[in-house]
Formats: C-alpha cells, structure tokens, sequence
C-alpha cells in the first residue's frame, strides 16, 4: 500500500510540474532578446522577433539577422533626408510625422 501511495505522489509531482514548466515556457507579449525589447510573432509560416524599435530579426536563408525596419523608396527617403541633428530613430519619426 505504501508503495501505491508513493506511486501515485510521484505521478501527481510530476504532472503538476509539467504543467507549471509548460505555462512558463510560453512567449509573453514583452520580451527580451539580445537586449532588446518586444515580442515574438509568427508570420508567413515563420517566426519573427519584432522589437519595439522598429528592428525585427527574422531568418534569411540559413541564418538569423536584423533588419532595421526602415521602408525604401519615397516612404523612407523622407527619414533618411531629416534635418541635421535630428537624431530620432526610425520608429519616432515615423509615430510624429503621423505616417
């Protein structure tokens, strides 16, 4: 008998601890990575860190980097032609010049 009850302990134990270590695992919508802050999405059939200064890094190819979420074109060639010594970043010009 005391070896059922010693079972059966164990066995409680260690479905309960799988269910804590399981909930604990998940992604949380504030995260660190590499130092930097924001979240993990999963988008096109693969998953993305978006930080929340407007970097993301992503898989390209058979490795993982950075991109600096900065649009090309006309969109970004406003930022990239900012008055001197403004030294907002991306995001920020982005968010106050309402675009």
């Amino acid at each position: 008998m005391k070896t059922r009850t010693k079972t059966l302990a164990m066995a409680g134990l260690l479905i309960c601890s799988f269910a804590l270590t399981s909930s604990m695992a998940r992604a949380d919508a504030d995260d660190w990575y590499q130092g930097r802050r924001g979240h993990w999405v999963q988008q096109e059939n693969a998953w993305r860190f978006r930080g929340y200064d407007g970097g993301e890094y992503r898989q390209s190819g058979n490795h993982w980097k950075w991109y600096n979420g900065r649009r090309h074109g006309a969109e970004g060639r406003a930022y990239h032609n900012r008055a001197p010594g403004d030294n907002r970043s991306f995001s920020q010009f982005e968010h106050q010049e309402g675009r």
